[in-house]
Parts: C-alpha cells; structure tokens; sequence
C-alpha cells in the first residue's frame, strides 16, 4: 500500500515553485547550469573531454550541495558562516581587558586636575574630547588580539568583532531602573517569578491553570520578542545556612528555635544538593530611545504581573542590580569571587557594568564544549517535533543535580501571517498527496487507497 509521508516539521514542507523545485532549487541548479555548461564546451578541445566532464561537475557540485542541504533548520552557506567566523574570524579566547574611561583621559592631559575649578573652555575640551575618546572605546580591539584580518573585516561590518570578555558579552547598557540596552535598538526587562503548585493540583485546575497559560502566552504580540530562563545554580551552602539561623532571645523559646534550624539544615543538606533554582522571563521591543522604550516597558511589565497574579503566580521586577547579580552568577558559576557592585563605583572608576560581572575569560577553542573563567560548560539545542508531550517533561530537566540552564525562545506571529503561512502549508501538503496518488495510479493502485503517514 502507498503512503503519503507528510514531515511532523512544516519548515520542512517547501513550496515548489516549478519542476517540482523550490526557489531557492531553481536558482542555484540554474547557476550551476550557467557556470558549468559553458565551462565544460570551452575546455573540452583544450584539456580532454573526460577532464572538461570532471571540471564541469567539480564546479556544480557546490552550488547542488548549497541547493540542497540544510541542517537545524539553517541553510549551507549560514552554516559555512557560522563556522568560518567561529573558527578563523573571531578570536577563540577572550580575555578580561578593561576599557578604563579615566585612565584615558589622563592620558590626553584632561583629567589631571578634575577637584580645581575649570573654565569654561576647559569643560568644553574635556565635553569633545570625551565624546570621541567613547566613540573611540566602542571600536577599540584588544592589542593582543588584533590582527589584519579584524581589521580588514570591520570596514565591511558594522558589528566589532568581540575580542574581549566584556565584548563578548552581548549587550550594550544596563540602567539601575532595569532596562538594558540590547543590539539593533532592542530594550528589554526582566521579571523572576516564582512556582505554582501544578502537579499537586486537581484536573479542574490543571486545566484552569493550563488555560491562564495559554492566554498569558497570547498576550504577547509579534513586536515583542520574550524569553523564560531556568536556572539551576549551585550555591555557597556555609552562607546559606547563616541565612537560615535564628539567633537566640530572651525567653523561653530557645530550645523550639534550635529544633527549628536544625530541621531546616537537615532538610538542606539532603534535598537539592546545594542548588538553588530560580525562573524569570525576559521580554524585548525595538524603540528609537531609551525615553521611548521605557513607558511602554514599564506598561507591558504591569500587565505580565497581572497575567502572573491571575495565575496564582508570585512575581517581581528586578532592577540593574539585580539583573546584573543574575548575570555574574552564571558567569562565575563555581567561583568564590563574590558580586560586589554600586552604581557610584561606575563613576567613581570610569568603568562600565559589564567590568563588574566579565569572567576571567572566554575560551571556546574546544569543540564541544567551552570554557568560561574556570568552568567548563555545553549547550544543547532540542528541536521538538513530537505529536505530544507531557507536561512534565520542563520538571524532568530541571530536576537535574546539576547546573543546568534551559532557555526557551518564543517570538509570537502575527494572526493574519500565520493563517496564511498554515494554508499555503496544507496546499504544500495537498500538492504532495496529489504526485504520490499519481505514481500510486502509474504503478496500478487505486488512487483512493493511498494514506498519509508522519
């Protein structure tokens, strides 16, 4: 019996356009047609036949190879990028450099004599000079690093090539109200929130609580992009215990409170192995400025706490600080090196945010794995295209003794562009099931009797 065999994966049903081929088929079996052919008559009285035959192919093979791969949902010429910028372009190891705003300005003789009262040319001086000395910082590449080929790549690319720790770090500022500056005019905040009893709870109110989800998950429309982060992290279990002590008071209750912490010691050194696990979302929008981005942020944070609280879910913003504490504990995961920040150190220093949180170093010359600072660590990206899942398959990573970070992506479609990207997919599909029923016919089956399998 035929069967019809329809990809659990819609990227993977293309459009074709003619001759059963894609667009992007067409173009590249037409080039290789263009190159190839002509190729092939002009060389074969000079070199040979069977040696113009293997130059013609030699040349088409890569463009049918560009036609026709793909892998994790990326083309082959994304893929070559991705690895020749890894691997030749960017430095593999990354390390802590600092771009000392104050050092600078000493260095141009306008810094020596910042507690006697300047004049007013002076402060226009030291207003240019210090503008060009930032743009200047931006640009700025490490000297131990920089080579030609850097060089050479930054005239055509607008993005540096990130060759410090605090480079690689990929965002731009972060602001004491929470709001962080990302790359191509993105703003984005950052709201930890806390469990809700689900697997505990009944039916009715799984589906509830499932419901709630479902229209929280829809709030968001295509211009905002957002992001749940799960962070199992392991922690300092000597300050932790300190945080759970009850010290002791004049009265009678003494005993009941020594009862109370050594129950509560007993139950942390034998429940979570040291890690302490924590949940936020991040959400982005594009703006012009940061006087733009900043009311409709704020506006969009009070209504996903009020999505969390119709959940029944315990919620709150953090501020720079705190998005920044978050940030140095994943990058110093393992370490003793403690978070210690105050915005007045920025000013104080001439120093930046990301001074504050940088690891020692990036290293990401391994091939499976990287290196940040002292810790080695791996990524792993799950491309789901099961019929179903359950819903304890979130709880079975993090359940994990280790740590572990699971981040899901999502950027909501527009309602009208998803219909229309839905149907042209069934009548893909439709096309499909039509050309198997055809051979099906040819191959003397009756053409009712072809099924459709995933």
């Amino acid at each position: 019996m035929p069967f019809v065999s329809v990809p659990k994966d819609l990227d993977k049903v293309k459009t074709k356009v003619a001759l059963n081929l894609t667009k992007r088929q067409l173009v590249c079996f037409s080039t290789a047609a263009v190159i190839g052919i002509p190729l092939y008559f002009c060389s074969k009285k000079t070199i040979g036949n069977e040696t113009a035959v293997l130059c013609m192919v030699a040349v088409m093979l890569p463009f049918f190879f560009i036609a026709m791969y793909e892998k994790d949902g990326l083309p082959m010429e994304k893929i070559l990028w991705n690895i020749i910028r890894s691997q030749i372009l960017y430095p593999r190891i990354r390390p802590y450099s600092t771009n000392n705003l104050y050092s600078v300005l000493s260095k141009e003789g306008i810094y020596e004599n910042k507690k006697t009262n300047p004049t007013r040319n002076e402060i226009t001086k030291y207003k240019t000079k210090t503008k060009k000395i930032k743009r200047e910082l931006k640009s700025e590449k490490s000297k131990t690093h920089k080579s030609s080929v850097f060089s050479f790549l930054d005239i055509f690319r607008k993005k540096p090539i990130p060759t410090t720790a605090q480079q690689a770090i990929p965002y731009q500022e972060l602001f004491s109200d929470g709001i962080c500056k990302l790359e191509n005019g993105r703003y984005s905040k950052t709201i930890q929130f806390y469990d809700i009893n689900y697997q505990l709870a009944q039916n009715e109110d799984k589906t509830l609580i499932f419901e709630n989800y479902c229209d929280f998950l829809n709030y968001f429309d295509s211009s905002i992009q957002f992001q749940l982060s799960f962070l199992n992290q392991s922690i300092d279990i000597s300050e932790y215990q300190k945080s759970i002590e009850i010290p002791e008071q004049q009265d009678d209750f003494n005993g009941i409170r020594k009862e109370y912490v050594a129950m509560l010691k007993n139950q942390l050194s034998k429940g979570n192995n040291g890690l302490i696990k924590t949940k936020y979302i991040t959400f982005s929008i594009e703006a012009e400025t940061l006087k733009a981005a900043k009311p409709r942020l704020e506006r969009i944070e009070t209504d996903i706490l009020s999505n969390f609280k119709v959940l029944g879910v315990k919620a709150q913003p953090l501020n720079g600080k705190e998005r920044l504490h978050v940030l140095h504990s994943l990058f110093h995961a393992q370490d003793e090196q403690k978070f210690i920040f105050s915005w007045k150190d920025i000013v104080e220093t001439g120093m930046t945010t990301k001074d504050f949180i940088a690891p020692d170093s990036f290293n990401f010359q391994y091939k499976n794995k990287f290196q940040i600072g002292k810790n080695y660590g791996a990524v792993s990206f799950l491309h789901i295209t099961a019929s179903e899942l359950t819903d304890r398959m979130l709880a079975d990573f993090l359940d994990l003794d280790s740590n572990i970070v699971v981040s899901i992506h999502i950027q909501s479609v527009d309602q009208a562009v998803a219909i229309k990207r839905i149907k042209r997919k069934l009548s893909d599909i439709n096309k499909m099931k039509l050309e198997e029923q055809k051979k099906a016919v040819m191959s003397g089956y009756d053409m009712d009797i072809c099924a459709t399998r995933s």
